[in-house]
Parts: structure tokens; C-alpha cells; sequence
């Protein structure tokens, strides 16, 4: 298997993880729930766009 695809799914994993983590916390704020959806976003279209290009 490529290393590329294997690394991309480890970087997955780990971002959906952290992903959950900031939307399981009772403690942040709407406005910080909004961003981590905006950066998971881009992680995922950044990812993918990678292992298009390559």
C-alpha cells in the first residue's frame, strides 16, 4: 500500500478523533464548535486534495 494513502489515514483518524473530543466537551462555546466544523472541513478537503494530487 502506498505510504502516502497510510499516512492519510492515520492523519483521518487522529483529526476525527480530536474532531469528537471538542463536540463531546459540554464546556465550549457555540462559537468554537463552529470553528473546529471549519477547520475539520478544510483538514478533509486538504487531505483529499493531497492524495489527488500525488
Amino acid at each position: 500500500m502506498n505510504p502516502i494513502i497510510l499516512v492519510t489515514i492515520v492523519v483521518f483518524f487522529i483529526i476525527s478523533y480530536k474532531f469528537i473530543q471538542l463536540h463531546r466537551n459540554k464546556e465550549v462555546s457555540k462559537h468554537n464548535k463552529i470553528l473546529g466544523w471549519w477547520l475539520y472541513s478544510l483538514s478533509i478537503i486538504g487531505l483529499m486534495g493531497v492524495n489527488v494530487l500525488l
